[in-house]
């Protein structure tokens, strides 16, 4: 009884690190609880690709995706709803945009940013388009300066080849109290419930 408590009142940590050379990708993405005694790290790289579970900090246990879908197996088609059910889903999907909405207004709040660190290394195929791409990053980091930190956001432009590399460290803090009421206020309305069956 302890224990879900102590996860509750602990803040959900969630950590994304990447670093993307197409066609070769890196990508880790944390999730922990319990200030970090416990979490989930999905992993995408060349020497792995699965999901891992952490116990303070150490893997305990590891699982690989599949990749490539089973042969032989049938698609089945998919049945187009009736022209009422559609007109009934697409009426309550007002409804359920305006509570989504209220849900990530809430989910924002209770979302505290502890670091974001992005560089986007950038060559197009025309290195005039490069150079505009540049001069257009630059225009908007000297008006957005005053208001936020644009240190931690950095593109590097490169002439003489094409490429597209990405480098991403971002980490969240969301207060998980904050959220179950709004959450099950969402999930449990009426528009939602008659949209699943």
């Amino acid at each position: 009884m302890a224990l879900p408590a102590l996860i509750l009142i602990s803040p959900l940590q969630i950590k994304l690190m990447a670093n993307i050379r197409f066609p070769i990708r890196n990508f880790q993405a944390t999730i922990s609880t319990l200030w970090g005694a416990f979490g989930i790290r999905t992993v995408v790289s060349r020497e792995f690709e699965g999901i891992l579970v952490l116990v303070g900090g150490r893997t305990i246990f590891r699982r690989r995706s599949k990749s490539g879908k089973p042969e032989g197996k049938k698609r089945k088609l998919r049945r187009f709803p009736s022209p009422a059910k559609a007109l009934q889903t697409i009426s309550r999907g007002g409804e359920i945009s305006e509570r989504g909405t209220d849900l990530l207004r809430k989910a924002l709040r209770a979302t505290k940013l502890d670091r974001l660190r992005v560089k986007l290394i950038l060559g197009l195929p025309d290195p005039a388009d490069t150079g505009i791409m540049y001069g257009h990053y630059q225009w908007a980091r000297a008006i957005l300066s005053p208001h936020i930190d644009t240190r931690q956001i950095e593109i590097e432009p490169v002439f003489d080849r094409e490429t597209i590399e990405l480098q991403a460290d971002l980490a969240l803090k969301v207060r998980l109290p904050r959220l179950i009421f709004p959450s099950l206020r969402f999930f449990l309305s009426k528009p939602l419930r008659q949209a699943w069956r």
